[in-house]
């Protein structure tokens, strides 16, 4: 017999929906997160769970940067960082 959890697909993020501008320059665990199709454009959407002062909240960017330092850093989820602006791009520092 199969384990539900040896198939089932990765439960959704939770936490109160913030804008990603809130978190600039403010430190942050980033306990999830989630790469899918954007329902915005022909581009991807991290959905990022994080929690700042206690609190669990989920945050959505299509930042290129924030979804490669992602994909390069997957496994090393939860961790802390801040992220930052450089012009016009975010990033995980």
């Amino acid at each position: 017999m199969h384990k539900f959890s040896d198939f089932a697909k990765p439960a959704m993020l939770d936490g109160q929906k913030i804008k990603i501008s809130e978190l600039f320059n403010e430190p942050i665990a980033v306990m999830g997160a989630k790469i899918t199709k954007s329902k915005v454009n022909n581009g991807e959407c991290l959905q990022l769970q994080i929690q700042m002062e206690g609190k669990n909240y989920v945050c959505f960017t299509g930042s290129t940067v924030l979804i490669q330092q992602i994909k390069d850093n997957m496994n090393e989820i939860p961790f802390e960082a801040t992220i930052t602006t450089v012009g016009s791009a975010y990033q995980f520092t």
